[in-house]
């Protein structure tokens, strides 16, 4: 059998001992692919992939990273505004994709403390007829990247009190005084203050957040939908106007459907999938939606809701980080297989029978086979 190499297409004869499916011409080729080939190959997943991996895979997918070390180490976390943020981002591109830098290379800068330095010098030695659209902006927000100059204060109390202020929260004067007044808030307050805030910079909410789940972002299929629905949140939010305590008061009851049909978007988010079971009664979420947000979060950064362990099979890997790895990858296959439906895999849970289900639409190895069939078992099973 002949196969091809994954990065240049010429004729393989080397096999990547990590997975066993990649093939390679070369050990040049092998290296220049692992960028994008460390997310696939089955790796140590009891070693986190480093966080410039992950940004030069969000540079390729063409969206702004979302876990919490890559944006707290690539400067986003400080970026003030979304327009900045994308703009921080935009530098990025231009290094990976016009300036050919290795992620690998980013990783040192960093850890060598001499990541704005080599950046600058990167974009000040350029020979480039046309100029960079982003760099006199970094230039000017050089802060960002420095491990050394906090985030000030003022530009944190300023962004929280737009919101604030927006859903007339009483008065405060301090960031301490913010903090006291909201750490005294129901949770399900604080999930729909976090919302506006999102709503109101017209940002998408990071995978890696609940409310990324329990205001039904996890149920869309694509980010295309994602921003359907945060549209459909603009329009109750900014456009509506809709009372702040209004809006609490119905998330918490389950009937966030009433707001979306009261504001005139009950259509335009019927018409994402799954939206309408998801709507039924926002209070209780299925836990096959957990599932996914577990699944879909970076290894060593994910945050299991309990329900997970127990409902999937989870808690049965005792913490082998092996079997993590399997169940996870396994789940994952399954929610992005074309003939799947995750309320499906939810009735398949909540019936006990997970395995025949991920069996009836994946080919599995025998070995794995056996192993999943054990730790795919729950308390429903018979």
């Amino acid at each position: 059998m002949f196969h091809e190499c994954r990065f240049c297409d010429n004729l393989a004869g080397k096999q990547c001992t990590g997975c066993k499916k990649a093939w390679y011409c070369s050990e040049k080729c092998q290296r220049s692919h692992w960028k994008l080939h460390i997310f696939d190959c089955k790796h140590d997943h009891s070693k986190p992939i480093i966080p410039a991996y992950r940004l030069y895979r969000a540079v390729l997918q063409d969206k702004l990273p979302e876990d919490q070390e890559t944006c707290d180490d690539f400067g986003f976390c400080k970026a003030h505004s979304i327009e900045d943020k994308d703009r921080l981002f935009g530098l990025y591109v231009e290094l990976f994709k016009v300036h050919k830098v290795e992620p690998i290379t980013v990783h040192r800068w960093r850890k060598q403390g001499t990541l704005i330095q080599e950046i600058k010098s990167i974009f000040d030695n350029s020979t480039r007829l046309t100029p960079s659209e982003y760099y006199p902006w970094f230039l000017q927000n050089q802060h960002l990247l420095d491990p050394s100059w906090p985030l000030p204060q003022g530009l944190i109390f300023a962004d929280i009190m737009q919101t604030w202020k927006f859903v007339n929260g009483p008065a405060v004067d301090h960031i301490e005084q913010f903090r006291e007044v909201y750490d005294a808030l129901e949770s399900s307050v604080q999930d729909c203050f976090t919302l506006y805030h999102n709503t109101i910079i017209r940002a998408l909410l990071s995978l890696h957040q609940d409310e990324w789940v329990t205001f039904g972002f996890v149920a869309c299929p694509n980010v295309g939908y994602e921003r359907r629905l945060l549209s459909s949140y603009v329009a109750i939010i900014i456009d509506g106007k809709c009372p702040f305590n209004d809006f609490a008061s119905k998330f918490k009851a389950g009937r966030l459907i009433d707001l979306f049909r009261r504001y005139g978007v009950e259509d335009s988010v019927l018409s994402i999938p799954y939206m309408a079971e998801f709507l039924e009664d926002n209070r209780v979420v299925a836990s096959v939606w957990w599932l996914k947000a577990y699944v879909y979060r970076d290894p060593g950064l994910e945050d299991m809701h309990p329900v997970v362990g127990i409902d999937y099979g989870i808690n049965n890997c005792r913490r082998v980080g092996e079997y993590i790895a399997l169940m996870k990858d396994t789940y994952k296959k399954v929610l992005e297989h074309p003939q799947s439906d995750p309320l499906e895999l939810h009735e398949a849970c909540v019936a006990g029978k997970i395995y025949p289900y991920v069996h009836s639409l994946l080919k599995l190895k025998k070995r794995d086979a056996k192993l999943l069939k054990e730790l795919m078992r729950n308390p429903y099973s018979l």
